[in-house]
């Protein structure tokens, strides 16, 4: 608002009172003033007491202290009453700091007293003089307390607006100081050019640089609004920005920025003030950008196209504890930026950072830390680091007592050894299992979650670091947070340790399953929260290993409803584990098959097929569970599952990929599935035989990728359209049949798997193949699956028995060859094995040969000669296996009657002629 002044009378004396009618006004009023004070004595005394109490009232009673507290405090009859007490001359003294009554009620704001004082004939310019004649005048007091009734009164009786105090400051140099926007816009009105009026001294300060040195926001802005100059320098060459920086005032700051004006660039300024040779400057900019990189979410940008990097790596080096401290902080805020790191490593930043890791202020080290840990997800830094010493420095740091240098030392070893081999090995030698498994049962859940990170990113894919964690107890910990933390976060990094430990680790699997941590991550599937239920999922996969039988036995602890809900699950992460689950819990046994049918697993298979959003690598997973949950032991069919995916139009769906497919791989995988459904099958072959686009040319299209996988796949493919299926094969060989030659280099392949598969093709596909004899094929099939027998590798062992108990039930001829090698004795050993896979698949290949005579007669009189050898041969053989019944009925008369066994010496038995007897 604006005041106004109508002048009335004179305040200082004149003779008559001018204009006349004023003076006949004044005429009036003396007749009408009461000769008497207008409040006794005793009514003053009791308003004292009133507003000061009664110590204070006896205090001001004498007129001197209770004019200044009356003009204090505004109490205008008061001040009336005391002044008629004493000579007009006396009101203009000072008290003992040199102000007057004037200065008080101007600081104070009271424009009625100030107005009664003036008519008292006080001066209006009066100086506060008990330290010095030039002291500030009532003005300059309103100004400084931002007393705007009082400023606005004394302007309008015309105090002296450009009066200048001891230091040479005007009353508008108080006012933007003291940041009083609204006494600066009057003074400012009042005369335009108090805008550039610089202070009398050695600074040669205007407003606005007061304003700015101060941090006076408003009146920074009231006075850019009024035209201030905001390029004008003070007597030392600071512009505000440099004054709001030494100040450390980041309101101006963060205000000019945000105004962007081109003349004032504040991001310029404080990375040449980081520059400067001066200590004091480096320290203000520093703190300055301390605070203002947190401000902000994108002001890493403009402090990175500043060039303050380079800088602040600078003050890194500087021997001053408190900058560095000061500088890593601004580096902390920003570093998370992939810009930021890109910089900093251009600046060489990693010597100077592990040299501050062996810092005695633990800030540094806790900063250091971080920025190391950023500067590590920069390809290539982990080398770096690595190789300037970095890995023992923040393992030595895991020695401290402080809980955020652990954290953060924890996170950099954390980010130092992800997908770095070497850096694990280091991180090893330097001693860092020890404590990262002492830290799993602290009780903070910030250190436990990020050393259960850091065990999970130190033993990853490392089987040497994944022992000695194990070896030092890390097993329990982690089962234990998994089990009963109340923090999701934390059992989540432990089941990521988990999985880490237990990866392609059969010893960490066996520990984790006697510790019954199946069932600590089965309660993570129930979370609401995707990524705790993948982290869950994953970690159980990891303990299924690889071996079928844990696979199923994981498989099983989980449950069927478990897996549905991941086939549910819009995550690749979860259908994907979801897809192995369900291949575990079906291969090659029916029953499983047959529940997950039961329970809808093929519709969510289905929906996933026909998906546009499923991912290729899920598709891939899709289409080989189809294929699996068709086949039981031996490649026998399942109607049930074949019957629910026709059911579903899965048939339809999967020619369309095969001839559409996102790549070669899905396509391959999809021949395989398609065979598998159709197998055995002769209402699903007749479905696929409508399907107008299935040829089997784009079969044999894939024996001539160049993918060696890929045509090995497409041989599978084919042969298993063709196992057992003589229309399918003539099929086949009238699309085109194949040559020996795509099977020649994997039978001479030093693979044995690939050998393995490629000799069981050769037998099935004996009648496709063009350019070689059928009998020949199918002996040199045999010759191979049997010699792999020999193998020390179980999983070979079990491939070949596989291989042998399907083709045991295909052509007649081959369980004669597979005698005449020699194949029974060795599936007879392999009984004996410490494998239980191996033992099943050898059981199940010799229940296959029992239908063959021959074979039956020879195991037959191997059984009896071996004691025992019968109940391994029934223990092994599974619920989907299938054995001679003729077999285990002549068996068990044999045993029922008790004939003698030709070896029964030898076993301990008595001779089979009575000695004595001829």
């Amino acid at each position: 608002y604006l005041a106004v002044m109508v002048e009335f009378e004179t305040y200082y004396g004149s003779t008559p009172h001018k204009p006349l009618w004023v003076r006949a006004f004044k005429d009036e009023m003396s007749k009408m003033k009461p000769k008497k004070l207008p409040i006794s004595d005793i009514h003053l005394h009791e308003q004292f007491k009133k507003y000061f109490g009664y110590k204070k009232a006896i205090k001001y009673k004498g007129p001197g202290p209770g004019l200044k507290a009356a003009s204090q405090r505004g109490l205008v009859a008061m001040f009336q009453a005391l002044s008629r007490k004493m000579p007009s001359s006396r009101l203009s003294k000072q008290d003992e700091q040199g102000l007057s009554l004037l200065h008080h009620a101007a600081m104070h704001n009271r424009p009625q007293l100030i107005a009664f004082l003036l008519i008292q004939s006080l001066d209006i310019n009066v100086r506060r003089n008990n330290i010095l004649s030039t002291g500030p005048t009532a003005l300059h007091a309103a100004a400084r307390c931002g007393a705007l009734d009082a400023v606005t009164c004394l302007l309008a009786n015309y105090a002296n607006i450009l009066a200048t105090d001891q230091d040479g400051w005007a009353p508008i140099h108080h006012a933007a100081f003291f940041d009083h926007q609204s006494v600066v816009r009057v003074m400012v009105r009042k005369n335009a050019g108090l805008l550039e009026l610089v202070t009398k001294n050695d600074n040669k300060s205007t407003s606005l640089l007061l304003a700015a040195s101060s941090g006076g926001l408003a009146a920074v802005k009231e006075l850019i609004h009024l035209g201030a100059d905001i390029r004008r320098v003070d007597g030392q060459g600071n512009n505000m920005v440099m004054l709001a920086a030494i100040r450390f005032h980041t309101n101006v700051l963060e205000f000019l920025i945000e105004w962007n004006n081109p003349n004032v660039q504040v991001w310029k300024v404080l990375v040449d003030m980081l520059k400067d040779s001066t200590i004091g400057r480096k320290d203000s900019s520093v703190k300055c950008l301390e605070v203002l990189s947190t401000c902000k979410p994108h002001y890493w940008k403009a402090i990175l196209e500043a060039g303050a990097m380079p800088a602040l790596v600078e003050l890194l080096k500087l021997d001053s504890e408190e900058i560095q401290s000061v500088a890593a902080s601004v580096i902390c805020n920003i570093s998370e930026n992939d810009e930021i790191r890109l910089a900093l490593t251009e600046a060489n930043a990693c010597p100077i950072l592990i040299q501050l890791l062996s810092s005695s202020v633990d800030d540094i080290q806790s900063r250091a830390a971080i920025i190391l840990s950023d500067l590590a997800c920069v390809e290539g830094n982990q080398e770096v680091i690595a190789s300037c010493g970095g890995v023992e420095p923040l393992v030595n740091l895991l020695e401290s007592e402080l809980e955020d240098v652990l954290v953060n030392a924890v996170n950099a070893i954390r980010v130092l050894c992800l997908g770095n081999f070497d850096n694990k090995t280091a991180a090893y030698r330097a001693g860092v299992v020890e404590p990262l498994v002492e830290f799993l049962t602290v009780s903070s859940e910030d250190l436990q979650a990020g050393t259960a990170a850091a065990i999970a990113a130190v033993c990853s894919g490392h089987q040497t670091n994944q022992d000695a964690v194990m070896n030092e107890g890390a097993a329990k910990p982690l089962v234990d947070l998994i089990r009963a933390s109340r923090s999701t976060t934390v059992q989540v990094k432990a089941s990521s340790a988990l999985e880490a430990l237990a990866q392609n680790n059969p010893n960490s699997q066996r520990i984790f399953l006697d510790l019954d941590a199946p069932k600590a991550l089965i309660r993570l599937l129930k979370n609401i929260y995707t990524e705790v239920r993948e982290q869950g999922a994953c970690s159980l996969w990891a303990l299924a290993g690889g071996t079928k039988s844990q696979q199923k036995y994981i498989a099983q602890r989980i449950g069927i409803p478990h897996i549905i809900q991941m086939l549910l699950e819009p995550t690749e992460k979860l259908l994907y584990v979801g897809c192995m689950l369900s291949i575990a819990l079906g291969r090659e046994n029916l029953e499983n098959q047959n529940k997950l049918a039961e329970a809808d697993a093929f519709q969510q298979l289905v929906r996933l097929l026909r998906s546009p959003k499923t991912s290729d690598t899920v598709l891939l997973m899709v289409i080989k569970v189809l294929g699996i949950l068709c086949v039981g032991v031996a490649y026998c069919n399942n109607k049930v599952t074949q019957r629910r995916i026709a059911d579903e139009g899965g048939i339809p769906i999967l020619v369309q990929i095969l001839i559409h497919p996102p790549s070669e791989e899905v396509q391959v995988e999809v021949a395989i599935s398609l065979a598998c459904v159709v197998l055995s099958n002769r209402e699903n072959q007749e479905k696929l035989q409508e399907e107008p686009t299935f040829k089997f040319e784009l079969l044999l299209d894939l024996l001539k990728s160049r993918n060696k996988e890929i045509r090995l796949h497409a041989g599978m493919a084919l042969t298993i359209f063709a196992f057992n299926n003589t229309p399918q094969q003539f099929a086949i060989r009238e699309a085109g049949g194949i040559k020996y030659s795509v099977f020649e280099p994997f039978m001479n392949d030093d693979d044995e798997y690939h050998q393995c598969y490629a000799a069981f093709q050769i037998v099935v596909l004996a009648r496709v193949i063009v350019d070689q004899d059928q009998v020949t094929l199918t002996a040199q099939g045999i010759t191979v699956l049997v010699n792999k027998l020999h193998s020390k590798e179980d999983n070979v062992l079990v491939l070949a028995c596989s291989l042998l108990s399907s083709l045991a039930h295909t052509r007649a001829g081959i369980p004669d060859a597979m005698i005449t090698t020699g194949a029974i004795d060795l599936l007879v050993n392999h009984l004996s094995s410490e494998s239980v896979q191996v033992r099943n698949a050898a059981a199940v290949s010799l229940g296959y040969l029992t239908f063959n005579k021959t074979a039956a007669r020879i195991l037959f009189s191997t059984c009896r000669n071996t004691p025992g050898l019968f109940n391994k041969l029934t223990d092994n053989l599974g619920g989907d296996a299938r054995i001679s019944e003729q077999f285990v009925n002549d068996f068990q008369r044999a045993k029922l009657v008790g004939l003698p066994s030709q070896c029964l010496e030898i076993n301990g038995g008595r001779p089979v002629q009575t000695p004595g007897l001829s």
